[in-house]
């Protein structure tokens, strides 16, 4: 295995991450052994590995199994950031996990909060980050990894742990080469690491909210002291969770175990997604045809100016919504209104308030006419209460949509003239 290692090393494109590796057949946790060495002084980058481990521990000092055929390695850090952004490494690595399945095999991949990775709905890896901090300096964190890859469940998993896992070699019906899955992982956890260096966390939530199949359904979060059940709406900049419970109160969850209330397929909405992703599905829509409006759309939502929300059947795009914030005065930064606008907008709010306007509001023909509709208004208007705005602006002229509005309680109030069409103006107010 010491020859593997120096091979796995020659071959490795990462610049830092494996540039030390220590390896053993059996530890008692790898990420403790990492600790150690990280008190030591090793490098940021520094990976241990093991075949086994006798101890291996989960979150909140849980146990996790680790037979002989799966990946164990955790990887030590020195990042410059304060204690409390240490959680947003999990899902650095989750993200990087995820990619990973999905690229080099094929699967239908799912992270789940805050730190597991799924395959077909059964947990194939999870994430452990430890931080050791002296004030509001991080000195180090050690992220742990392990991935069930080539195992039976029956014969290396205890019976209570079978039913809500699984292995690649379960899934794919063969095994894997790890040495392969360790090389290609490292890269892409320095990638998506250094991305996060660079361009802070914003870019790397977006994409593994990308794989977050819990997102925009009913789920349960059970912690040591509470039960809370309700609609996920959104994973924040903080890495906690933003639950709407079942009596409407807005709950951020920072700490808990998520399991899904509903089973099977469903249509789900998701706050942000990875350009290059939506672009495909635009072409595949027909929509923003015209000679610049892609760049022109693909510039705003770089910059903030615009944001998204996607509906996802599965892993798969089906509509959109395009939104931002404003108030009377300004219809974006830098973009004043006509004032035939702003005095439209006067009457409607009663004077200058923060709210969001809805712009565009999209889905494929095939799920048109199924009330998914309604349901989307329903999150938007959840999601944007979570946020503390004071209500919500629509333009709309389709017929759907203005039933929608008429039903759900919108105040219509005039019109106003977009790109040549006389759009309807409904506003709704969130204010308790």
């Amino acid at each position: 295995m010491k020859t593997d290692v120096d091979r796995i090393q020659e071959d490795l494109r990462a610049k830092r991450f494996g540039k030390n590796i220590f390896f053993s057949r059996v530890v008692d946790s790898t990420s403790d052994w990492a600790k150690e060495l990280a008190t030591l002084g090793a490098p940021d980058g520094t990976v241990v590995i093991a075949e086994t481990q006798k101890v291996g521990r989960g979150r909140l000092g849980r146990e996790w199994v680790s037979p002989k055929g799966g990946l164990w390695f955790s990887l030590i850090l020195r990042p410059k950031l304060k204690p409390i952004e240490a959680v947003k490494l999990v899902f650095v690595a989750g993200l990087a996990v995820a990619e990973v399945l999905r690229e080099l095999y094929g699967l239908r991949v799912e992270t789940k909060w805050p730190n597991d990775v799924l395959v077909n709905g059964r947990k194939v890896c999870g994430i452990l980050a430890e931080m050791n901090s002296t004030g509001e300096n991080v000195n180090y964190v050690v992220v742990g990894v392990g991935v069930n890859a080539n195992f039976d469940l029956e014969k290396a998993l205890p019976e209570e742990l079978r039913e809500s896992a699984t292995s690649l070699e379960c899934e794919l019906g063969r095994k894997v080469d790890l040495e392969e899955l360790f090389k290609i992982l490292l890269e892409k956890l320095e990638y998506v690491y250094t991305k996060f260096s660079k361009e802070g966390f914003d870019p790397v939530l977006e994409k593994w909210k990308v794989y977050a199949g819990f997102l925009g359904r009913q789920v349960e979060v059970v912690s040591e002291n509470d039960r809370l059940c309700g609609l996920a709406l959104d994973v924040d900049g903080g890495g906690a969770l933003v639950l709407r419970l079942e009596d409407g109160e807005i709950r951020r969850v920072f700490v808990g175990d998520l399991s899904m209330r509903m089973k099977g397929e469903s249509l789900r909405f998701v706050v942000g997604c990875d350009f290059d992703e939506f672009k495909r599905y635009l072409e595949r829509a027909g929509r923003y045809e015209k000679e610049g409006e892609l760049d022109w759309l693909e510039t705003f939502l770089r910059k903030g100016l615009l944001n998204l929300i996607v509906w996802r059947r599965n892993s798969e795009i089906v509509g959109h919504a395009i939104w931002h914030e404003s108030n009377t005065e300004e219809h974006r930064t830098g973009d004043p209104r006509d004032e035939e606008d702003r005095e439209t907008l006067r009457r409607l709010l009663g004077g200058r308030r923060d709210f969001v306007e809805l712009h565009e509001v999209w889905l494929l023909d095939e799920y048109r006419g199924k009330g998914y509709g309604e349901g989307f208004f329903e999150f938007f208007e959840e999601y944007m209460q979570s946020k503390g705005y004071d209500g919500i602006v629509f333009y709309a002229h389709h017929p759907a949509a203005l039933t929608i509005c008429h039903k759900r309680g919108y105040r219509e109030g005039g019109f106003v003239n977009i790109e040549g069409t006389a759009e309807h103006v409904f506003y709704l107010s969130l204010m308790k």
